[in-house]
């Protein structure tokens, strides 16, 4: 797919006549075939309905019809959704062959997209659950990451991730609670945005917590740039059906030089890794050269954040977990998740002591704040969360801020089974599920081999020449993080921008000037362009 430079130019083509849609879409099933068997991407295979919206789409063109803004583009599908004839399960093996019939109906996000042309080729892998920040489950196996076999490409929509990179489509269509779109987006280097909280519709999607709505899923786009994602927005944001109101979407008509903008590059609570904080700074600096107003800020208490996040999440003590999971075979990280989630408050408080003794003080938190409560405590933890929106959204009001440029995540790509410790370190993608904001992530760089190493303490300068030794390290995540940056270089790293509420394009606008390139980055680009 990368010999399109965007969604939007494939689409004019196909329109034209100058290339068939039946082309394309074969062109992007033969990437399946030549690439997945080292991938695992794709969880469910669409080759007969991907032919027939194709055909569809040249007929029109041969009548001389309007194919639709997305004539004959190629795109994948998280497993989650209902699409008509398959199933839906979040790679519960069980579920798949007893109890979870093909589904009879297809999620009106994805009607509306196969009605503007767009061709769906996969349903592609997630976590279990889709709980964690890698891609593997019993049912459908582990994905790996497009560059290196031995890394994830996060989770828990980093099916969509690989299959972006390995050129199955132009973009794919995803869920985000936790940024499970923007993390994988910065682990293979795409384009991930997550839209205003409400702006699209969930029916249609499987979930784990369908009632949950102080942080809520959503659905959003990963693409290759961000003309990918301002195609499919401008398509997914009309003539909603669902009886909610959301703003029209428009692009940004302010210039460059009207906005102001925050950053952070770090914080107290779990500093990132030297890329990251490298690819702040040089965000920063390119907004500054091209007549941005950027002011650093100090950077919200990811602590709260985290710990508002895992109450409200654990306030069901797990039930609803452990519901879903009966009779399944569990994947190997989802099980301390679920052991724990059923342990008494007072067992929990002490096991969190035995972390805080070990310097484990971040695990500890987690744990105290994430417990099965009372309605009266939910509905505290309900305003808890309106609060903190209120007081950070009146904080950039004050500054007069438009958007902020932060870290996406702690880190780069985990190797396998490398998330396990290191929930604290999505403090940072998390932060826009709590605020219900539009916040994007774009790739901006890649690892040097100079910053395979880091300091541990959450000092705003860099760290000292001399790597902190790992043995000298006593926290689990601390390490872990250590260990995720040995043979990093040459991974990818994105940047995150996020807007306030309904100002989705101006996160798209600033996002647009930070990407590396008009597609991929370097790397990921290589592979796209291989011959197949």
């Amino acid at each position: 797919m990368s010999d399109f430079p965007s969604t939007t130019e494939l689409a004019a083509r196909v329109s034209q006549g100058e290339i068939s849609a039946r082309d394309v879409t074969e062109r992007a099933l033969s990437a399946i075939d030549a690439r997945d068997g080292q991938l695992n991407a794709v969880a469910i295979r669409l080759d007969k309905l991907a032919r027939q919206c194709a055909d569809r789409v040249d007929r029109a063109v041969a009548r001389g019809e309007d194919p639709g803004p997305l004539a004959g583009v190629p795109f994948t599908i998280k497993e989650c959704y209902h699409l008509s004839g398959t199933r839906h399960t979040l790679g519960r093996e069980q579920l798949a062959t007893r109890g979870n019939p093909e589904s009879a109906r297809t999620s009106p996000i994805i009607e509306r997209l196969i009605s503007a042309g767009a061709v769906p080729v996969a349903k592609t892998n997630l976590s279990q659950l889709m709980l964690l920040y890698e891609t593997e489950n019993p049912l459908y196996g582990r994905t790996n990451h497009p560059l290196r076999s031995d890394r994830s490409p996060g989770g828990s929509g980093g099916g969509d991730a690989a299959a972006l990179v390995a050129g199955y489509g132009c973009f794919a269509i995803g869920t985000d609670m936790g940024g499970s779109i923007r993390q994988p987006a910065h682990s293979v280097g795409v384009t991930g945005f997550l839209p205003t909280s409400g702006r699209l519709e969930t029916r249609g999607i499987e979930r784990i917590m369908p009632g949950m709505t102080p942080v809520a899923l959503q659905p959003g786009v990963m693409g290759r740039c961000t003309d990918d994602i301002e195609a499919v927005m401008q398509v997914l944001s009309e003539d909603k059906k669902d009886g909610c109101f959301s703003p029209a979407w428009c692009p940004s008509t302010r210039s460059l030089g009207e906005l102001k903008v925050g950053y952070w590059e770090s914080d107290d609570y779990f500093p990132v890794c030297p890329t990251v904080r490298r690819a702040v700074r040089e965000s920063v600096s390119r907004l500054r050269d091209l007549g941005v107003d950027v002011v650093e800020m100090s950077p919200p208490d990811h602590r709260e954040v985290l710990h508002l996040y895992c109450a409200i999440f654990g306030s069901d003590g797990g039930q609803r977990i452990g519901e879903q999971l009966r009779g399944e075979q569990v994947d190997w990280r989802v099980k301390p998740l679920l052991r724990l989630s059923k342990l008494p408050r007072s067992v929990r408080n002490l096991i969190a002591r035995v972390y805080e003794w070990f310097g484990d003080q971040r695990l500890a938190g987690i744990l105290k704040h994430s417990y099965r409560c009372s309605a009266s405590t939910l509905w505290q933890l309900t305003e808890a969360i309106a609060d903190f929106r209120q007081e950070f959204f009146a904080r950039m009001q004050s500054l007069g801020l438009d958007a902020v440029v932060t870290p996406p995540h702690a880190t780069v790509a985990f190797r396998h089974g490398g998330s396990n410790h290191m929930l604290p370190a999505a403090a940072y993608s998390m932060l826009a599920n709590v605020l219900g904001a539009p916040a994007g992530v774009v790739p901006v760089t890649e690892v040097r081999e100079d910053e395979e190493s880091m300091t541990m303490g959450g000092s705003s300068q860099d760290g000292p020449k001399r790597p902190v030794a790992r043995e000298s390290v006593r926290s689990r995540t601390d390490r872990a993080a250590l260990d995720n940056l040995r043979g990093a270089a040459g991974l990818p790293c994105g940047v995150q921008v996020m807007a306030t509420p309904w100002r989705d394009a101006v996160a798209l606008q600033l996002m647009d000037v930070l990407q590396s390139s008009r597609c991929e980055c370097r790397a990921a680009a290589e592979l796209a362009n291989a011959p197949l």
